[in-house]
């Protein structure tokens, strides 16, 4: 299907997702859609909007990721209404890292405005355009249920955003910040140890147990919902620690199942903190701690 230009004067943002599973085509969140594109309509609009110049950078980023020429990419479209709007491309698939453990990206991104039916270059400058988050894993692919999609534009409004503000406490915010980072060094080891330091941030304790054990006894207080799921988790944590350790101490390689088998569960405990009201400014994450 051929992309259609927004003629109505319009700011428009397109940002390639890599990692993301065909199913996610048809989500919209507020002034943002994900559809499906040709590869040439895109590159059209990229030689209409930048020039020639911008051509060799657009055909890097995409090649990078396996994207060829005759693909259909999958992109989210965002139509600016107000200043708030511009920052739906950034937002959008970070709080979808947030909502389910998998790897997507944006890894190029263009903005454009039409007038007297010209294409032109929309005004964000570099905030959209070029390698946005070029390097990562991508396996699995990201996917949701129908369901999942169903609930995700009610919760980005009454969960994400709230959690992406400014009323968090400023470790709360640095792990989320720690968390996304994960998702953007693409190098495996570096990523599973970068996950294990949100861990640290909230479970550490100067002149205590051993690290090791307050992250496998907070995290399985914390996330489990019986006994069984609790203690499955403190064994998962010990395994996932030695990995880590063996990486540190002994430069072992670390498996990337490994990797998405931990960034599920850090992603559980930033969801779960938000849940517990542990999140705002007026709230100590060290006395969740020490509840737990």
């Amino acid at each position: 299907m051929t992309y259609t230009l927004h003629n109505d004067g319009k700011k428009v943002i397109l940002s390639v997702l890599v990692g993301a599973d065909p199913i996610l085509i048809g989500l919209k969140v507020n002034q943002s859609t994900i559809i499906s594109m040709k590869y040439q309509d895109l590159y059209e609009i990229v030689l209409s909007t930048y020039g020639v110049t911008e051509k060799e950078h657009f055909i890097k980023s995409l090649s990078y990721h396996h994207i060829l020429p005759d693909s259909d990419i999958v992109v989210l479209e965002t139509i600016c209404d107000n200043p708030v709007d511009f920052f739906a491309s950034e937002l959008i698939p970070k709080a979808l890292k947030l909502y389910h453990g998998a790897d997507i990206y944006s890894c190029y991104s263009v903005n454009y405005l039409v007038e007297n039916n010209k294409v032109r270059f929309g005004g964000l400058g570099d905030i959209c355009k070029g390698y946005y988050h070029a390097r990562g894993l991508i396996t699995p692919h990201y996917k949701l249920t129908e369901q999942e999609l169903t609930e995700f534009p009610e919760w980005y409004e009454s969960t994400f955003l709230k959690i992406n503000s400014d009323n968090c406490n400023e470790k709360y915010r640095a792990m989320l910040r720690m968390y996304d980072t994960s998702y953007l060094i693409g190098i495996c080891e570096s990523e599973f140890v970068v996950l294990f330091t949100v861990l640290e941030m909230l479970f550490g304790k100067k002149h205590s147990d051993k690290i090791t054990v307050r992250i496998a006894r907070g995290t399985s207080k914390l996330i489990g919902t019986s006994a069984k799921e609790r203690s499955s988790i403190r064994k998962q944590m010990y395994k996932l620690y030695d990995i880590r350790s063996r990486y540190v101490h002994e430069g072992k390689d670390i498996p990337h199942e490994k990797l998405f088998e931990l960034r599920e569960i850090v992603r559980k405990v930033l969801i779960e903190i938000f849940i517990r009201n542990y999140h705002t400014k007026d709230k100590s994450l060290s006395k969740l701690r020490d509840t737990l």
